[in-house]
């Protein structure tokens, strides 16, 4: 048996498709409430039978912050993918982003010593290694150093995975991944998948800023080689390609047969904005996803590799360019109309 925490976000929800078409079984642990909508949609984007789903997929109820619950979830559980976090570049959502990606995570790592679960894959961020701009290919030596560049999201991923090496220490088997910005259909509201609704609803502007991506097919497909294999005690950065926005929003407009981005943010606007970002949250105004990190990360060029996985494993990942195409199509066939 294998749970997956946060099945109903983008990477669980793929995490636990690939899973279960290995032939395994899943206990989802989902929060109470939380829909399953979208994972049934990215079940059948990734062409899970539905008999699998009806007898290898077991949901479950619990909380990070529940260890009770987590107890029982991880009753007859092997592995453990960790997949639940909290994503925000809010300020104000500090205090939640250090709950649930760190005292969240702590929680897991002990309930499962506790369960004598044998492994656990923590799903990190790159966002959790050190960051300098302009520094070519960061990768897994890269160390930790605090720095204005991290944003509490960062931090709260770092921390995160210095809980998964102390389950080490006490006896647990570890694998930590470090995927890069994650390409993906599923829900547009409330993942990295808004990227997609934005273009498609005529976002016009663009940056030459660098970022890496990585397909959600990749990192499941990863993920659980990793997890099911015999490697431990690493971790692995997860980035297909290193792309500039504007090749970003440039390949999403196209094929969604939309209107290009037109507007260049320059570096100089971009200062102006964070500016007005910041006297705007001084009186209390506060934009959702815009945010003074944001901005930063976006006319900022950061440059990973993943000659690691490549090397030990032989994985090879999926184009961007097919990427974008692939999902494209996916949202016009399972998407209904949520990108408008």
């Amino acid at each position: 048996m294998r749970l997956v925490s946060g099945a109903t976000g983008l990477v669980g929800s793929y995490v636990t498709c690939t899973v279960l078409l290995q032939g395994m079984k899943v206990r989802a642990l989902k929060r109470k409430g939380a829909s399953t909508d979208w994972f049934y949609r990215i079940a059948k984007a990734c062409n899970v039978p539905q008999n699998i789903l009806d007898n290898q997929l077991d949901w479950v109820e619990g909380d990070l912050d529940d260890v009770l619950s987590l107890e029982e979830a991880l009753q007859g559980v092997e592995r453990v993918y960790h997949c639940a976090a909290v994503v925000s570049f809010r300020r104000k959502d500090k205090d939640l982003l250090f709950k649930t990606n760190v005292e969240g995570t702590a929680n897991l790592v002990n309930a499962c010593l506790f369960a004598g679960v044998k492994k656990i894959c923590y799903m990190s961020s790159i966002a959790a290694l050190s960051r300098k701009k302009n520094e070519d290919n960061i990768d897994e030596t890269a160390e930790w150093e605090e720095s204005s560049l991290n944003s509490n999201y960062a931090k709260s991923k770092f921390l995160g995975e210095l809980e998964i090496w102390r389950g080490q220490e006490e006896g647990l088997q570890v694998v930590i991944v470090n995927p890069g910005f994650v390409l993906g259909f599923g829900n547009p509201e409330r993942s990295s998948a808004s990227i997609f609704k934005k273009v498609a609803k005529g976002f016009s502007f663009y940056t030459h800023g660098i970022n890496g991506y990585v397909d959600v097919v990749d990192v499941a497909k990863s993920a659980v080689l990793l997890t099911e294999g015999q490697i431990q005690g690493e971790r692995f950065v997860l980035v297909s390609e290193n792309l500039s926005y504007k090749e970003l929003f440039f390949g999403i407009a196209k094929n969604l047969g939309v209107k290009l981005p037109s507007i260049e943010v320059k570096p100089w606007m971009a200062k102006l904005a964070i500016m007005l970002l910041k006297i705007l949250s001084f009186v209390g105004i506060r934009t959702k996803v815009i945010t003074p990190e944001t901005i930063t990360t976006s006319i900022s060029k950061y440059y990973y590799s993943s000659e690691k996985l490549k090397k030990i494993t032989g994985f090879e990942f999926l184009s961007s360019a097919n990427t974008i195409e692939r999902i494209a199509k996916e949202f016009n066939m399972y998407g209904g109309n949520s990108l408008k």
